[in-house]
This record gives C-alpha cells, structure tokens and sequence, in this order.
C-alpha cells in the first residue's frame, strides 16, 4: 500500500494471477508419471520371465548336449570370436573357458582329415552359408569323428552376421589310439 503522510492508505496495488491452468498441467504430469511407472513395472515383469525362460532354455541345451555327446557354438564374423558351449569343450578335452579359434579344429584333426579341418575352418572364417563335415580328430590319445554342422545368420542387408553350429561325436565313432596326429 501507498500512505500518505497521516499514515492513510491512497492508493493499493495488487495482482491477481490464475493458476487453474499450473494445477491441470501438474495433474496431467502426474497422471502420465503414474501411467510410465506402470509401463516400466509391465516391462520389467515381462524382462524377468524371458531371462527365467532363456535360463531354463540354456539348462536344457546343457542336458541335451551331455546326453547327445555334441556341443554349440557360434562365429561372429565382425569380432572374429570363435564362443563354444560346455559341450564343445568335452569334446575336445579342453577346460571351460579356454580361448579358441577356428584353428582349433587343424590343431587337433588326425593327419589324414588336415585338409577337412582346413575347410571347416575356412567356411568359419568366409561366413559360408551352410557346410557339413566328418572329421577326425585326437583327445586324449583317442580318435573321434565328429559331425561339424554350420548354418549362417544373416544381417537385414544379407550379409552373414555369425556361423552358429553343433559338433557331434559320431556314435561308436571313438577309438583309442597311442599314435600321435
């Protein structure tokens, strides 16, 4: 307020303002906050029943390949990542883990499949569609012959993105041996 000099009030200044329109923004602000939090919720509900699924779906792939005596494994072309399951690695009586490249195959192929494993390992390397190979190789003093399958996995533009494929230990195929490669 202005005074004047008797200590009246002359003149009196103020401002109304309307905040109608704040308190629907903010109430819309936390309608859609509410309805995200529930999407989110949804979301990771949906998230932690497909991890629980791939989990058991790994599980069984474990089972399968102990009982089938084979093992996966997969090629990305861009890395040059040669990655094995369990399973690959009992066939070639090598320890989780271990680094492995498509050479691995020439490594451990008997003399006379050299050229097989060369081939498997070019189509790894190449990105080949598909190829199929029996090759011999030597674990432990032993022979085996494994049936090497690789199907290719494409990019949207056609290119081959990775190799995925199994090695299967050929029934009745496995024979002791005290010769070397």
């Amino acid at each position: 307020p202005v005074l004047d000099g008797a200590g009246n009030i002359i003149k009196w200044s103020g401002m109304n303002k309307d905040v109608q329109l704040q308190k629907e923004a903010e109430e819309q602000l936390k309608d859609f906050a509410f309805m995200l939090e529930q999407e989110v919720a949804e979301r990771t509900s949906d998230l932690e029943e497909k991890a629980e699924e791939l989990e058991k779906n790994v599980v069984i792939l474990q089972v399968a390949e102990d009982l089938a005596q084979m093992g996966s494994w997969d090629y990305d072309l861009a890395s040059k990542t040669l990655t094995w399951s369990d399973g690959m690695y009992q066939l070639f009586g090598l320890e989780p883990g271990t680094a492995v490249t498509p050479e691995v195959y020439h490594t451990y192929a008997v003399k006379k499949d050299l050229a097989v494993a060369q081939r498997i390992a070019d189509s790894l390397q190449l990105g080949k569609d598909f190829f199929e190979e029996d090759l011999h190789i030597q674990v432990d003093g032993s022979i085996r012959q494994l049936r090497v399958k690789g199907k290719a996995i494409l990019h949207e533009n056609g290119k081959t993105k990775k190799i995925v494929g199994v090695d299967w230990l050929l029934p009745g195929a496995e024979k002791n041996k005290n010769t070397r490669r």
